[in-house]
């Protein structure tokens, strides 16, 4: 038998196979806590991470099915939709949140908490992390702390709005692991009440591959220090991040490592 010739401009076979394969992005929250001792203990395992407690990422079809926003609608059996609702997950609030963005006698701005409970007011302190205020305007960020990162080539990660305005963002994961938390955008004396399990944010893999899929994993300690380092250095060296992230090299990965 003939064996068959390659020429300039045929896809190359391995390349296509590639492309089309399963790819798997490894995440774990991530949420400083104290214990009953008033010891700090492992972000990674906070009580609201535990496995009956946790509400996990589902994709966004899995999310529209659930809001009867899928089945029986003609857009549900279009390819282009199907792609991007199988390669775009959501995450959801694994606590209620209900605050007001005010200012103090003193002019300075401040989160008016609207819990009923000291205790719930007490867990809402430490979810958000303050940040300049404009024009009225503040975008708040709030925990958990997704870790993110992934074994697999050309992958880059989208930020994406679901229920309400986020700060949108995308970055290539595979080179630059790093984490992504729910972010809101708030004006002054506007009420903000989200409830545990509503969805918050998603993020999307718009390379193009077939398949996708999360998983909840936790990292090692090296794993975790990269993620500290990559959300940490803009801190150091402002507006050093993205150059590098861009330019760098992704890791090789041994191709025997499927056998081990």
């Amino acid at each position: 038998m003939e064996t068959p010739q390659i020429h300039a401009g045929t896809p190359n076979v391995i390349n296509k196979r590639e492309s089309n394969c399963m790819k798997t992005v490894y995440y774990h929250p991530w949420w400083q806590w104290t214990g009953s001792d008033g010891k700090d203990e492992n972000p990674l395992d906070n009580p609201l991470f535990m496995e009956d407690v946790f509400i996990p990422p589902t994709t966004y079809k899995e999310y529209m099915k659930k809001t009867d926003w899928w089945d029986g609608f003609e857009y549900s059996i279009c390819p282009a939709v199907s792609q991007y609702a199988t390669t775009t997950f959501v995450f959801y609030a694994q606590t209620a949140l209900h605050f007001r963005l005010t200012e103090n006698e003193e002019g300075r701005n401040r989160i008016e908490l609207l819990f009923n409970t000291d205790d719930q007011n007490n867990v809402f302190g430490k979810t958000v992390m303050h940040d300049q205020v404009v024009n009225d305007k503040a975008v708040l960020q709030f925990l958990p702390r997704y870790l993110l990162w992934t074994p697999n080539k050309n992958v880059w990660l989208e930020m994406v709005p679901v229920a309400f305005p986020i700060i949108p963002g995308t970055f290539p994961l595979s080179k630059w692991p790093r984490s992504a938390n729910m972010t809101t955008m708030s004006t002054r004396g506007q009420e903000v009440k989200i409830n545990r399990g509503d969805p918050v944010f998603a993020i999307r893999f718009p390379d193009g591959s077939e398949k996708y899929k999360l998983k909840m994993k936790r990292p090692t300690e090296a794993e975790r220090v990269e993620q500290e380092q990559t959300i940490m250095l803009k801190d150091y060296l402002p507006r050093l991040s993205w150059p590098i992230a861009i330019n760098r090299e992704e890791k090789k990965k041994c191709p025997f490592r499927k056998f081990w």
